[in-house]
């Protein structure tokens, strides 16, 4: 109670001071479901930002590969992780902010990475034909797959689709050995391209041999005028 009502009160007013943090964000992208590569290839977690309070963050994972950056960065959606050898399957990474300046903590999100395995490499024997023969290479039948031959550089695809038998058009030329490759595809993913080879053999020219006259009765032998490593075979007209 003021005792002195006619009085005016000493009123003093202290300032308060609010300071309010914003809190740290982290999106750590969306998840991936990649196919296998041999060998492993880096994958670029993309879509990755922070912010907020929180100008880094960090990337931890739970599988075999590695991180091209291990530490705090302020451009996590640069990182890239590479699969270890053979690593198929789903794996996690977390990416962790910074513990940003005052009363907020460090906020972490996840996204995840399936890696599909590719299918086994096919099996496709090498051939060798004579001249005139079918010329045709077979893959091992694989269910479900789609076969793809290409020419000789790896690059050009010759045939693609469900059936695993190639012919050559134009068929390749006699004496000549040409390499293919051939891929399978299962689920969207595609083996690793293994190499055959076509060989055409020259069919050889007619023998040369002379006309013999003998008695009833007699013997004589017929030798055909050699021709390399042929042989001859004989028949009665």
């Amino acid at each position: 109670t003021n005792p002195n009502p006619d009085a005016c009160m000493d009123i003093t007013n202290a300032p308060a001071v609010l300071t309010i943090h914003p809190p740290a964000t982290v999106n750590a992208g969306p998840d991936l479901t990649v196919c296998q590569s041999v060998p492993p290839t880096a994958i670029t977690l993309s879509g990755a930002t922070v912010g907020g309070g929180a100008t880094q963050a960090q990337w931890t994972h739970n599988g075999t590969g590695t991180l091209s950056v291990t530490t705090l960065t302020s451009t996590p959606a640069t990182v890239t992780y590479t699969p270890g050898a053979g690593e198929t399957g789903t794996i996690t990474l977390t990416l962790t902010s910074q513990d940003p300046t005052g009363p907020c903590t460090a906020v972490s999100d996840t996204r995840t990475i399936t890696i599909t395995p590719i299918p086994t490499t096919p099996t496709a024997n090498d051939v060798v034909v004579c001249e005139g023969e079918l010329q045709t290479i077979t893959i091992t039948s694989v269910a479900g797959a789609t076969y793809t031959f290409y020419a000789g550089n790896a690059i050009t695809v010759l045939q693609s689709g469900t059936n695993n038998n190639f012919t050559p058009v134009p068929p390749a030329s006699p004496n000549t050995m040409t390499n293919y490759f051939v891929a399978v595809t299962v689920n969207g993913c595609t083996s690793v391209l293994d190499p055959v080879s076509l060989t055409v053999i020259q069919n050889p020219g007619a023998p040369t041999v002379t006309n013999i006259t003998v008695c009833e009765g007699g013997r004589t032998l017929i030798t055909p005028a050699p021709c390399g490593t042929e042989t001859a075979s004989f028949s009665s007209a």
